[in-house]
């Protein structure tokens, strides 16, 4: 039985977005892998898709659109959503978000 709390395929399409990126770093966070920049988490890798943490009115368009926002089985987590892609190749086309993602949550550490 497969253990994984993650889709493998999409983890791949991330790594590969986030390769290049400076100061990206991962680790698993509740059993999921994560990526942090500046020691501070962005994303993080779901059974159904990417969390990505992004500004509150992002976050609304996308739930509007029909993404799930980030719920640990209580409230939603103000300003993350879940991304939910039926296959990795699409992951791609979210690549601009996922940059977004990385800026917003580096500019809030900078921002202290």
């Amino acid at each position: 039985m497969n253990q994984q709390r993650y889709i493998p395929e999409q983890k791949q399409v991330i790594d590969e977005i986030l390769g290049g990126v400076t100061g990206v770093s991962e680790r698993k966070t509740f059993g999921h892998p994560a990526y942090y920049i500046r020691g501070k988490m962005f994303a993080t890798m779901m059974e159904t898709g990417v969390a990505l943490k992004l500004p509150e009115d992002t976050v609304a368009e996308l739930v509007a659109q029909g993404h799930q926002p980030l719920s640990h089985g209580g409230p939603p987590v103000r300003g993350w959503v879940v991304l939910t892609v039926p296959d990795a190749a699409q992951l791609r086309d979210c690549t601009p978000l996922i940059e977004q993602s990385v800026g917003y949550v580096s500019s809030q550490v900078a921002a202290g």
